[in-house]
């Protein structure tokens, strides 16, 4: 284990041991991690001048020699006690004690001789009560304490072997937390990276469900898909909406009718469940509220699981008038608001396409024509191509900001300011030209049609 890391694990867990007042477990060898705790151990006692912290080591009693000699040692004394382990953990085959431990248990019974089944078990009957803890252990200091209040316990995992493996396992089963110190190689690391593994994986899943949605993207080339994607991503922005506005009704009927049929229910993750289960089902017609229903009618036999009679009334009548704004309004608003949005954009639908196919294009334009991870390729063609353009128009503006340049300009707009007016001017006598003519034309038709009535009047 890197020196780092040991230092960080030592001063954290002594930290950590200090502020909570918590006790240590380890299997008492003077070697591995055991060691490393003990020496943490020793240290803070050495520099605080302090001996308040509890260090417990677990160890098997078949791997112990002389164990008779352990009823003769006196609790005040610290020494090293040689044993010798079967599965030969180090090359000498000699093992010590770590003397930094304030406790030892050791196993000899035939069903829990085995650390790695006893110590989660252990472990999950220590942390049930502190009143039934003063009966259990080694200590009676908190036999002061009254009252069952669950004493919270966590595993931490350094190193580790083959066993470590197992104890996780047996503690996984028994709800204990875990905490992994990464870094600190053997198990520990296998399992940070399995952990890692998993969540690349998790990762890739997605990835994969956001490619899945990008082929959306195609259907825009088609005349009638193409706006269907608008009509979708307005139906969904009218779904929130939509789900807003319901969240208060599901509120409001969910929290009432749990409130009113279990009035001494505690704040839990549970209790969030029921009230959203209560609430937002029906919608779909899942009524769950009947279940309770059922159980006051059944007979339950627990009085704290049983619904409140009072609120059985209350429920049942607001379950009628939920259902008729839940199934009856609201699903109708929804329906009316996606009409309206699919109408609006069904009006539009061969603008919006020209405007997606256009966007289409335009994005195909300026992407790379290698796809990935090739389409790297092509960036340093981009950036020198950026630079060659920022540098042309560098030189153009540099020429334009010189004084022959701004007279030719004036020149320029000068003739075409004389060439506009005389523009003007021909347009104006051609329009006076035109009126002429056209009046011309006028009276030349009076006077003809005034000769064709002279000279019919003439014949009668």
């Amino acid at each position: 284990m890197p020196n780092n890391i040991k230092k960080a694990f030592k001063r954290g867990l002594i930290k950590a041991s200090m502020s909570t007042g918590s006790w240590i477990i380890t299997n008492g060898f003077n070697t591995g991690v055991s060691k490393l705790v003990g020496e943490a151990i020793s240290e803070y006692t050495k520099s605080a001048f302090v001996s308040d912290l509890i260090l417990i080591g677990i160890l098997e009693s078949e791997t112990v020699v002389f164990k008779n000699k352990l009823e003769h040692l006196k609790p005040d004394i610290k020494q090293p006690f040689n044993y010798f382990h079967k599965d030969n953990l180090t090359t000498s085959g000699e093992i010590y004690l770590d003397s930094n431990h304030t406790h030892f248990i050791f196993l000899n019974d035939s069903v829990t001789s085995s650390e790695v089944k006893f110590r989660p078990y252990l472990e999950a009957e220590l942390r049930k009560s502190k009143q039934h803890l003063s009966n259990l252990v080694l200590s009676n200091s908190f036999s002061e304490y009254e009252g069952k209040h669950d004493i919270p316990l966590i595993q931490i995992c350094v190193h580790g072997d083959l066993d470590t493996l197992l104890i996780i396992k047996q503690s996984l089963k028994l709800r204990i937390p875990i905490l992994i110190l990464e870094g600190s190689k053997g198990c520990a690391d296998m399992i940070v990276n399995a952990i890692k593994q998993e969540d690349s994986e998790l990762f890739f899943c997605l990835d994969l469900t956001v490619w899945y949605l990008r082929l959306l993207h195609v259907s825009l080339v088609f005349r009638s898909l193409g706006p269907k994607l608008v009509m979708i991503y307005k139906m969904a922005k009218d779904l929130i909406y939509f789900m807003c506005l319901t969240s208060i009704f599901v509120c409001a009927f969910g929290i009432t009718t749990e409130a009113s049929l279990y009035p001494s229910s505690k704040f839990d993750l549970n209790l969030i469940r029921r009230i959203l289960t209560k609430g937002y089902w029906p919608i779909y017609g899942t009524i769950k509220i009947l279940e309770d229903f059922d159980k006051f009618f059944s007979n339950c036999t627990q009085q704290s699981d049983c619904p409140d009679p009072h609120g059985m009334v209350y429920s049942y009548l607001a379950l009628i008038v939920y259902m008729v704004l839940a199934n009856v309004l609201l699903v109708n608003l929804l329906i009316a608001m996606f009409s309206a949005t699919f109408q609006q954009v069904h009006e539009n639908s061969d603008l919006i396409w020209k405007f997606q196919l256009y966007t289409l294009v335009n994005e195909y334009v300026d992407a790379p024509i290698f796809p990935a991870p090739f389409c790297l390729i092509m960036y340093p063609f981009e950036i020198i191509k950026v630079l060659i353009l920022k540098n042309r128009a560098k030189r153009i503006k540099k020429a334009t900001e010189t004084d022959e340049f701004l007279q030719i300009i004036q020149d320029l707009e000068k003739k075409s300011a004389v060439e506009y007016l005389e523009q003007k001017e021909e347009q104006k006598k051609q329009s006076l030209d035109e009126i002429l003519r056209w009046n011309t034309e006028k009276l030349e038709l009076l006077e003809q049609k005034f000769n064709n009535l002279s000279e019919i009047r003439l014949k009668r």
